[in-house]
């Protein structure tokens, strides 16, 4: 989510300052400064500028983002036919000498990593991870595990958080949320915006045009 809202930033600081410089460039060529005359001429460049710098970060971040061979990496890691004990993650831990709440945390991210999620086995080893919090709660730092980790955990099996230690971070993902619907307002806002305008300067420019021409035939005769 943060890392969608900072994308969210640099795609409009990006956009518009880029649009600004793409006009201010273009202008100082003949073609252009030909082309560029008029107030809503210029206003309809920098729009469709803006959209083209908008379209080409969003294809940016779908490339960077969404197609990452490391993500391939986890799928090909958590994937099993029929029983979590056929999955990579379950050979390694079996292999290795690792903490049994480790165990746990892993094999129930591997749960919910499969597709379709695995609920049955994904809730089983988070009730376990769930009365270790209650032991001891200290023990959930001293794995390593964090209130972040488990609240998106807890999230998507439970549909909320459900231990002490993951209701730790609700606040900060109620402010985080609130920052996305401010910032989708204030997009939504600038879009329609931009859009009214366009429209007023357009109506402005077709009436004067036409005004100049009355005015040019009377001139003529």
């Amino acid at each position: 989510m943060i890392q969608w809202i900072l994308w969210l930033g640099l795609k409009l600081s990006v956009s518009f300052v880029g649009a600004i410089l793409l006009i201010f460039y273009a202008k100082k060529l003949s073609f252009f400064k030909q082309k560029l005359k008029g107030f809503v001429q210029t206003t309809l460049a920098f729009v469709i500028s803006f959209i083209l710098l908008w379209v080409g970060l969003s294809f940016a971040q779908y490339e960077w983002v969404g197609d990452d061979r490391q993500q391939e990496q986890y799928i090909e890691a958590v994937e099993y036919k029929t029983n979590i004990g056929q999955s990579d993650v379950y050979r390694y831990i079996q292999q290795s000498k690792i903490d049994e709440p480790v165990a746990d945390y892993l094999l129930a991210q591997t749960a919910i990593l499969h597709r379709p999620i695995d609920r049955e086995v994904a809730l089983a080893y988070l009730s376990k991870l769930a009365k270790i919090e209650k032991n001891d709660t200290s023990q959930m730092v001293t794995y390593g595990f964090k209130p972040e980790q488990m609240w998106m955990m807890q999230h998507q099996i439970y549909g909320k958080a459900v231990t002490p230690f993951a209701e730790t971070v609700q606040n900060q993902v109620n402010e985080a949320n609130r920052i996305v619907q401010i910032m989708q307002l204030i997009l939504i806002a600038l879009i329609i915006s931009f859009t009214v305008l366009m429209m007023i300067f357009y109506l402005l420019n077709w009436r004067l045009s036409k005004r100049l021409g009355r005015i040019e035939q009377q001139l003529l005769q």
